[in-house]
């Protein structure tokens, strides 16, 4: 009687996180599946948990999780995985790098398992500019071409897609995506959470001149990524969006954009939402000329007294137009001006 209550409590619960898992990739539920993922406490059912705090943009949580379930289980290669996953979303590249590494050098590795790890290497590397051993990589295990059909396809596509576009190659790099997407959908997976695919290919479309796809995919991407409701999914979305906008909108929704992403553990998405900011203000674009000039007079070492004293504003004045200045360069403070604005800026303030 023990042995079959307890059976059937280890049933119950694998299906309860089945579930979650299954309604995280629907993009439903975020609230009730992540309180069934992190209450997971068997291996039999640790992918799917740890899966859905990633999406849900909890890598702490799924952390804690993979470590209370480690003591119970001998498979490392499945658990190094996991926390490279967890390391890619916490924007940590080369952590993500040495465990991928690690789980590929496993001689006893399931075909599932080898791909899921080559695809987090992949990505990985790209994520360090290191495209010519990403290459290389695809190669070796034979994915320089056509990728078969299996749940590990997407990922695979996916880090594929991220390496054309790195390295300038556009066109291929939407069409993997827009293939990884079409898997996903034919699997039932909708949440950008899982792979933004129509983001990525987004800002490659745009930089490949084809503006009204960008356009669809983004906007399409947005309205996915706010039913899910994570900062991170929303804030990818409205920077591909953006992509697609001019002027003030542009603006607007990258400003947007940067400001969810600092909420969340999105680095490396946030850092290119900055830089593409930064970079709309040093066409000149966006700062009103009041507030060139006084971005200018900090980036020279002027304190906000200085400033005002020599602009006649009260220092109010000069920390309320300081303030307007960071959130549409996307910094963090006055010390990020001088990265942010170039020595030519000067010129534009005066």
């Amino acid at each position: 009687m023990t042995d079959t209550l307890t059976r059937s409590t280890v049933d119950s619960g694998f299906r309860s996180v089945r579930s979650a898992f299954l309604a995280a990739c629907r993009g439903a539920d975020r609230g009730p599946a992540v309180e069934k993922a992190a209450s997971c406490d068997a291996y039999a059912d640790l992918w799917h948990a740890v899966s859905v705090l990633i999406y849900a943009d909890e890598p702490g949580l799924a952390l804690e999780l993979c470590l209370r379930v480690e003591e119970r289980t001998r498979q490392r290669a499945v658990l190094g995985l996991l926390r490279a996953r967890i390391a890619h979303a916490n924007g940590q590249p080369l952590v993500a790098r040495e465990l991928a590494r690690s789980v590929l050098d496993e001689r006893a590795l399931s075909l599932r398992t080898r791909h899921l790890a080559l695809a987090e290497l992949v990505t990985a590397e790209v994520g360090l500019e290191q495209y010519d051993t990403a290459t290389a990589l695809l190669r070796e295990h034979g994915f320089d071409g056509d990728v078969p059909e299996g749940p590990e396809a997407p990922y695979l596509l996916a880090a594929r897609g991220a390496l054309h576009v790195a390295s300038g190659r556009r066109r291929p790099g939407v069409e993997d995506y827009l293939e990884c997407g079409r898997r996903l959908l034919d699997g039932g997976v909708r949440n950008p959470a899982v792979i933004p695919w129509r983001s990525r290919a987004a800002l490659a479309a745009v930089g490949d001149r084809r503006r009204d796809l960008a356009k669809v995919l983004a906007e399409q991407e947005l309205i996915e990524a706010r039913t899910w409701g994570t900062s991170r999914a929303v804030g990818i979305a409205l920077h591909a969006v953006a992509s697609t906008r001019d002027g003030d909108d542009a603006v607007e929704l990258l400003g947007e954009s940067v400001d969810l992403l600092s909420l969340s553990t999105a680095r490396l998405e946030l850092l290119r939402a900055r830089e593409d900011l930064a970079q709309i203000v040093r066409a000149g674009r966006d700062l009103t000329r009041q507030e060139a000039k006084i971005a200018w007079l900090a980036r020279s070492g002027y304190s906000n007294k200085q400033i005002s004293e020599q602009l006649f504003l009260t220092r109010r004045t000069i920390e309320f137009h300081l303030s307007g200045v960071y959130r549409k360069l996307g910094l963090s403070g006055r010390h990020e001006l001088r990265v942010a604005l170039p020595d030519q800026f000067g010129d534009q303030s005066v």
